[in-house]
């Protein structure tokens, strides 16, 4: 599970870099959604770290 959420927060952190022309063509609602999804998904794994981090130090 620690593995998935490591990967969202590293496709969310190189999503911002890659040329995506393709994205830029979808509907706004589309992005957004997409968007909303990856933030989401970058928020629950820094609440699992810190979580982690707080079962770590106990």
């Amino acid at each position: 599970m620690g593995y998935l959420i490591l990967l969202l927060c590293l496709m969310a952190l190189t999503a911002p870099f890659l040329p995506l022309p393709a994205v830029a063509q979808l509907p706004g609602w589309v992005v957004g959604s997409l968007f909303f999804i990856v933030l989401l998904a970058v928020l629950i794994g820094v609440l699992l770290g810190q979580l982690s981090k707080a079962s770590d130090d106990e």
